[in-house]
C-alpha cells in the first residue's frame, strides 16, 4: 500500500490511495544515522504500566526532531508493596546498506543522534551510553541510551524524551524512520499510544509499507494510534526531493 499525501498549512489538498508492489529501498547509498524509537525496559521489566504515550515527530530541513511524552504508573495495593527501580532505554542506530563486496559497518564510522535529553517529572536525568555493537549482517551499528527510574507503589511519573538526528538519506531523497517495535517489557500495552508526524508546509509524502496504516491524515500531518496494543511495524515515510 502506498499513500500519497499533499499537505499544506491551510488544508489537505489531495489524498490518493493506491495498491502497488512492495517498494524497495535496498539500493546503494541508503543510510540512516541516529535512528531511534520508542522506549523499552532493560532491567525490571513487566512491572510498570505505560498508561499514555504521545510522540511528535517533526521533519525540519535535514533534521528529524522527536518529542516523546509518557505517563508511567507503578501499581500499589495488593499488586506491589515495595519500591521498584527500572532501567529504560532508547536505541541509537547507524545503518548503511551493504551491496555485494561492500565492507561492513564499523564502530568508528557510526554516527548517532545530534542531541538527546530525558526528563522525569520535569527534572533532567543522567544518561548512560552503551558501546556500539555491529549486527551479524554488518549493516547496522547500535548503541542504547539508558537511565534509571524509581517508583513507589501506587505512584506515577511523567517521562519526556527529546532528540534530534539527521533524516535518513538515499541518494538525493530523504526519509523518516522511527522504530516503534522497540516498545517492550512494560506491564501491559499502553492504554493509548499516538505517534504523529508533522511535515513542512506543502510537502508530499509517500508512506511506504502495508503496516502501519495511518489512523488518519489531515493538514496537521500523519497520525498513528494504538489502543491497548503495541506496534508490529516501524514507521517509514519517504519525503520528496
Amino acid at each position: 500500500m502506498v499513500c500519497r499525501v499533499t499537505i499544506s498549512s491551510a488544508m489537505l489538498t489531495t489524498v490518493v490511495l493506491a495498491t502497488a508492489g512492495s517498494m524497495s529501498f535496498a539500493q546503494n547509498g541508503l543510510q540512516i544515522a541516529g535512528r531511534t524509537g520508542l522506549p523499552t525496559v532493560k532491567v525490571g521489566g513487566e512491572k510498570v504500566w505505560m498508561e499514555q504515550a504521545a510522540v511528535r515527530l517533526y521533519a525540519e530541513g535535514s533534521t528529524l526532531r522527536a518529542e516523546q511524552d509518557y505517563r508511567l504508573r507503578f501499581p500499589g495495593g495488593k499488586l506491589e508493596k515495595n519500591s521498584q527501580i527500572i532501567t529504560v532505554a532508547v536505541r541509537e542506530d547507524f545503518f548503511r546498506k551493504r551491496e555485494k563486496g561492500d565492507s561492513p559497518v564499523t564502530a568508528s564510522e557510526a554516527k548517532g543522534l545530534k542531541s538527546i535529553s530525558v526528563t522525569i517529572d520535569g527534572k533532567k536525568s543522567a544518561l548512560g551510553t552503551d558501546d556500539w555493537a555491529i549486527n551479524d549482517r554488518g549493516d547496522t551499528a547500535t548503541r542504547w541510551r539508558h537511565w534509571e527510574m524509581t517508583f513507589k507503589p501506587g505512584l506515577s511519573h511523567r517521562l519526556r524524551i527529546a532528540s534530534t538526528g539527521p533524516l535518513g538519506k538515499k541518494g538525493g531523497e530523504r526519509f523518516v524512520q522511527f522504530v516503534t517495535k522497540d516498545l517492550g517489557h512494560w506491564r501491559a500495552a499502553p492504554d493509548v499510544l499516538e505517534v504523529k508526524l508533522k511535515l513542512p508546509n506543502r510537502m508530499e509524502a509517500h508512506v511506504a509499507g502495508v503496516e502501519p496504516k495511518p489512523t488518519d491524515i489531515s493538514s496537521g500531518g500523519i497520525r498513528w494510534v494504538w489502543r491497548k496494543a503495541t506496534p508490529s511495524r516501524d514507521i517509514f515515510v519517504l519525503l520528496p526531493k
